[in-house]
């Protein structure tokens, strides 16, 4: 019973992990876009804040309202980060869990379908395992890479604003962010694996070197 309670728990934070994963990684990926959309249409965001500042207090300058405007992205961007450094902390350990138990079922299902020629349901579910394993990590793994990807896409929108218009005083804000932004902002599972494509390759790799080990053990079985 207590093999069984253990098991379960770890089955419930791999299945936690990888929830969790999917549904803050896509936020993450959401909230670069809206940033970059924020910072592509500056120039209108600055012109309806002068229009309001017109309204309310007789209007300013429209360096003030871009400076505003380059404040609300600074603010944003921090809140992104925050989440990012949080989000990595929570979802690090399961979803590495999920990728080492993902390569040792797919090396499983792959001996079972390979074992089991005769037998049809064995075949089937362990066809269907592997299915299941590869699309699970492929989707962990490609919404990895949408992460790193966005955040260079954000460091390239930084510099499509047309900075050298404006003031220092303004220009702080751009390289406030540009700063913070260069840093690595990949999803790096329990600081061993970055969560990306090249990671769902290495899986591969391991899930076929076990595999073959297992394979080899079990002729080396026959042959005794």
């Amino acid at each position: 019973f207590s093999q069984i309670y253990y098991c379960a728990q770890v089955i419930a934070l791999m299945m936690f992990g990888f929830h969790t994963y999917l549904l803050f990684g896509s936020y993450l990926v959401i909230q670069y876009r809206r940033l970059m959309v924020s910072l592509d249409a500056i120039v209108k965001r600055a012109e309806l804040v002068k229009k309001k500042k017109m309204k309310e207090n007789g209007g300013c300058d429209i360096e003030t309202c871009y400076r505003f405007c380059l404040k609300e992205n600074v603010e944003h961007h921090k809140v992104i980060l925050k989440f990012q450094e949080d989000y990595k902390v929570l979802v690090s350990a399961p979803v590495f869990m999920v990728y080492g138990f993902t390569s040792y079922a797919m090396a499983m299902a792959t001996v079972i379908f390979y074992n089991e020629i005769d037998s049809v349901m064995p075949r089937i579910l362990g066809a269907g395992v592997m299915i299941i394993c590869l699309l699970s990590t492929s989707l962990i793994s490609w919404i990895g890479g949408k992460i790193w990807e966005q955040t260079e896409d954000f460091f390239f929108a930084i510099y499509k604003v047309k900075w050298y218009n404006y003031k220092k005083r303004t220009t702080a804000c751009l390289r406030i962010m540009m700063s913070v932004s260069f840093k690595e902002r990949k999803i790096v599972a329990l600081h061993i694996l970055p969560i990306d494509l090249e990671a769902l390759a290495s899986l591969m790799r391991a899930a076929y070197s076990a595999f073959n080990v297992i394979t080899a053990l079990q002729i080396q079985n026959k042959k005794n």
